[in-house]
């Protein structure tokens, strides 16, 4: 009988280490079950976006195709739209890492804004309402409105004057094309060709010759561009500097003599 006792004893904790080990084995299993559709579920996301990124790929050859098998000629109209087309798709993808990283910057600077918003609520709004904004509403907005007068009366003006130019231009290559066919008469027939279908679109030819300007103006000109930019785009945040009250709440403070 004793023996017995001790049979069942044994069997007993040998029953509850081997329920023990399975379920440590059962937990385990759950564990690598969930890691691998983790792992699924995040390789079908992989699958979503190279998807996507092939079917993108597929229509721009179809496009390019297209684009290419109606073309049996080169010439300045095709230059300027192809260049055209590559600013605005460079564009597009520039716009849209802007925006990711205008969402993570927001998303980093809220809880700053939010503190400095309530320390400008504490101590700062009763003194910008009493001292600055009379002086903002008398002085700062109608120097603003004049500025903003005169740059528009600028811009009508610089508008007027390129559109005659443009005229002259267009004018200029319509008088020249018919001269320019009369020199090439004993040439070879692919070029009378080619310069009759260009001299068909005036226009063209000045949209060409202006974009091809204005981009050897950029590669020239590209650092006085780059220096003359960062400036535009840093001149609002200092007005913003020193027209408001921010230097008292945010500024070096000088030291004590």
């Amino acid at each position: 009988e004793n023996k017995l006792k001790l049979l069942k004893q044994k069997s007993e904790s040998q029953l509850s280490a081997v329920e023990s080990d399975h379920g440590k084995e059962k937990s385990n299993l759950l564990k690598t079950i969930g890691n691998l559709e983790n792992d699924i579920s995040k390789m079908r996301g992989d699958i979503n976006k190279l998807q996507k990124k092939f079917e993108s790929a597929r229509d721009e050859l179809a496009n390019w195709e297209d684009l290419h098998g109606s073309r049996s000629y080169c010439n300045l109209t095709h230059i300027s739209e192809d260049t055209w087309a590559a600013t605005v798709a460079t564009s597009k993808v520039a716009s849209e890492h802007v925006a990711v990283g205008a969402a993570y910057v927001a998303k980093v600077s809220e809880p700053h804004v939010k503190t400095a918003q309530q320390l400008y609520e504490e101590h700062v709004k009763e003194h910008v309402d009493k001292h600055y904004a009379p002086i903002h509403e008398k002085h700062v907005v109608p120097f603003v409105g004049v500025i903003w007068d005169l740059a528009c009366r600028g811009a009508e003006r610089v508008a007027a004057f390129s559109a005659v130019v443009y005229g002259k231009m267009v004018s200029i290559v319509e008088i020249g094309c018919p001269k320019l066919e009369k020199t090439l008469e004993n040439s070879n027939s692919a070029i009378i060709s080619f310069v009759k279908k260009e001299c068909d679109d005036a226009s063209g030819i000045v949209n060409a010759l202006l974009l091809f300007l204005l981009v050897v103006l950029i590669l020239i000109f590209r650092k006085v561009l780059w220096r003359t930019l960062k400036k535009i785009v840093c001149f609002p945040f200092k007005v913003l500097w020193y027209c408001t009250p921010l230097p008292l709440a945010f500024g070096k403070k000088r030291p004590q003599r």
